[in-house]
């Protein structure tokens, strides 16, 4: 597993949180916002460690609070995420975390809890968080990670100090991935992940290449059989495949601008008809694109929204 300090883009968050709790400054809830994969997790458990560390510039890994923590059964933490297949946390879960933060702690120091995914809980959940955010334990610190904002209830998120982080720059990002895997091609799978290093690592494992010209061969390479397709991507990395479209539709509108067929030094596959939709109807195919990845987690019909998505595709493609 990683940790923070291998990701370089999370040292001014973690120099924030450092100075917070040394000066005294730390609130009772933090909630750290960010894309998928960019770290929250990783940032999460470095700040409990930091809050159940003795020594004064901890993490020191050396104490009996770092130990209990490396060895995972630190009495005074809880960790609540998704349980196994499980669509959001529940509310079940959120008692029982409420209850160990009010009991007092084993070893004199703070109680912590990581709450993560915070934007993958349900309303009777949020509501009985608030319990425990209106009416704080002393020496309580509650740690909530979330990718959307708008998927948190205000009431919960105004009373949390919120850590956005973000993206790192390019240059940061290629040398992080260049140190995990030297001589790699990291343009598409960069670009697939919006930037963020440890999901185009993951994507180039994967095996995204392969997919990204399946991709674009299925949609421009012959006529779309859209209620098979809808099928097949509903069921094998519908995530995946959603940024590989959106991901060709860019290099399409980029191709548009520029005699150079080159998309993110992968070459684009072009409609065999050789012509190509309008500008604004290659944005609106990415706009509803993107639309479809926003609702991947939520409550919806994943293969009526894919199909609804292919049927447009067609119908801009012929």
């Amino acid at each position: 597993m990683q940790t923070s300090d291998a990701m370089p883009w999370l040292a001014t968050s973690r120099n924030r949180l450092r100075e917070a709790r040394d000066a005294n400054r730390l609130p009772h809830a933090v909630l750290l916002l960010g894309p998928p994969e960019i770290g929250k997790r990783e940032l999460a458990r470095w700040l409990a460690s930091l809050v159940v560390c003795t020594a004064p510039d901890g993490p020191c890994g050396h104490c009996a609070g770092c130990g209990l923590f490396a060895a995972g059964n630190h009495p005074d933490l809880r960790v609540c995420g998704l349980l196994e297949d499980a669509a959001s946390i529940k509310v079940e879960q959120i008692r029982e975390l409420i209850e160990a933060m009010t009991l007092k702690s084993y070893l004199g120091g703070y109680k912590v809890a990581i709450l993560s995914p915070a934007d993958r809980m349900n309303t009777s959940s949020f509501n009985a968080l608030l319990k425990v955010l209106e009416e704080p334990p002393d020496q309580s610190l509650l740690i909530l990670t979330a990718a959307r904002l708008d998927a948190i209830p205000i009431t919960v998120a105004s009373r949390c100090q919120r850590l956005g982080i973000a993206v790192p720059p390019h240059a940061q990002a290629l040398a992080w991935l260049e140190a995990h895997k030297p001589g790699g091609d990291w343009a598409l799978p960069l670009a697939l992940a919006g930037g963020v290093p440890g999901r185009a690592l993951r994507l180039e494992e994967l095996g995204i290449r392969p997919l990204f010209d399946e991709i674009a061969a299925a949609v421009a390479g012959r006529p779309l059989d859209v209620v098979a397709a809808a099928a097949r991507w509903a069921e094998d990395r519908p995530a995946e495949r959603l940024r590989c479209l959106e991901q060709w539709l860019v290099g399409l509108v980029r191709h548009a601008f520029s005699s150079d067929p080159v998309n993110n030094s992968h070459r684009l596959a072009l409609p065999t008809s050789g012509t190509l939709p309008d500008i604004r109807a290659l944005i609106r195919l990415i706009d509803a694109t993107r639309e479809v990845l926003t609702r991947l987690e939520g409550q919806f019909n994943l293969q009526l929204m894919l199909e609804a998505l292919l049927v447009r595709v067609k119908a801009a493609f012929g």
